[in-house]
């Protein structure tokens, strides 16, 4: 009886310890699974415990934006922007297209090849990053930089991934060293020596340049309107692409390249100063009479433009006082002038 009893709890050890056996290689192998299936996945999706701070900083900044002298501009300006007129007719608020931006091309197509056709993984967040980016470039092209700067961070990541994906042991032993010694101080000293001598070159490649171009801004036109004309006095017609010039020689304009600030949309007046200026310079209007509604006394503008030449022609309303290679002035004519 003894030994039966002895050789039943034996049994039964056995299989308890075979059982377990069974569990511990079970759930090994259901993780091995879960694993070979996460490995599967293209988007690597991380838990971080930091995201809870971040949105409390979120929520902090969205009503840190009443504290401005401008009220509820930071909330409207986007949508104000995009209600105007100004997004169809400046350049840089213009929809991307592809077939007129190289750098552009390139960059999408390195996110092309990489994401679809190799094994390189790319992170959630970098997903929503660089497809947030890509997508308001091309809803207006001046958001290209920002793609290419920030996005730029993402694409490192994605090509580090790919050299990691498709080195041998050696290969990544060797790209493990070459980590740490950049990030050694003998590393970091030579980066910093990199960036100061690429810094030098591009100084003494630059420092003869000039940074006003006399035919893109009325440099000597400038010169003549403040010993001249007084700008207290005048009311100039000048054109878009150099108003901020003109401002910052002191001498009050018609428009500016801050385009928002003259549609109706943003500043809430009557007049929509852009779209009049778009006309009058198009000639797409009697500029004489809006010249009379807004009481412009004289007008700058490229000495090859249409309005150029046709108040050249109209020479009895208006009396050119100013000319040279780019640049013509126009003084309008009253008829007491006259």
């Amino acid at each position: 009886m003894e030994n039966k009893e002895t050789l039943s709890e034996k049994e039964i050890k056995t299989k308890d310890i075979l059982a377990k056996r069974i569990a511990v290689n079970t759930e090994k192998l259901e993780q091995k699974n879960k694993k070979q299936i996460k490995k599967e996945y293209k988007i690597i999706i991380e838990k971080r415990n930091n995201v809870k701070w971040l949105i409390v900083i979120m929520l902090v900044c969205i009503f840190t934006g009443f504290l401005t002298p401008i009220g509820d501009t930071p909330y409207t300006y986007l949508l104000h922007t995009m209600k105007g007129n100004t997004t169809g007719n400046i350049g840089e608020h213009l929809p991307l297209t592809l077939a007129n931006n190289r750098n552009a091309i390139i960059i999408i197509a390195f996110y092309v090849i990489l994401l679809p056709f190799t094994k390189v993984k790319i992170r959630l967040r970098d997903l929503f990053l660089a497809g947030g980016l890509l997508a308001l470039s091309f809803k207006t092209r001046r958001q290209l930089s920002m793609f290419y700067f920030i996005g730029g961070f993402v694409l490192m990541r994605l090509i580090d991934n790919f050299i990691y994906q498709y080195s041998t042991e050696k290969m990544e032993e060797e790209i493990e060293q070459a980590r740490q010694y950049m990030t050694s101080w003998i590393g970091q000293a030579i980066s910093y020596l990199l960036i100061i001598a690429l810094t030098i070159c591009l100084w003494f490649n630059i420092k003869d340049t000039k940074i006003v171009n006399n035919e893109s801004y009325p440099v000597a036109a400038s010169d003549y309107i403040v010993k001249n004309l007084n700008g207290k006095d005048i009311k100039l017609f000048n054109d878009y692409n150099f108003g901020s010039y003109l401002m910052y020689r002191g001498i009050p304009v018609f428009i500016d390249s801050r385009a928002d600030v003259y549609d109706p949309q943003f500043n809430g007046f009557e007049d929509d100063i852009f779209q009049d200026y778009i006309n009058i310079a198009g000639l797409n209007c009697d500029y004489d009479l809006k010249f009379d509604h807004y009481g412009i006394t004289h007008v700058i503008t490229y000495s090859n433009s249409k309005l150029a030449l046709y108040m050249q022609k109209d020479a009895t309303h208006n009396l050119e006082i100013y000319r040279d290679d780019y640049f013509v002035i126009f003084e309008r004519l009253d008829e007491k002038d006259l």
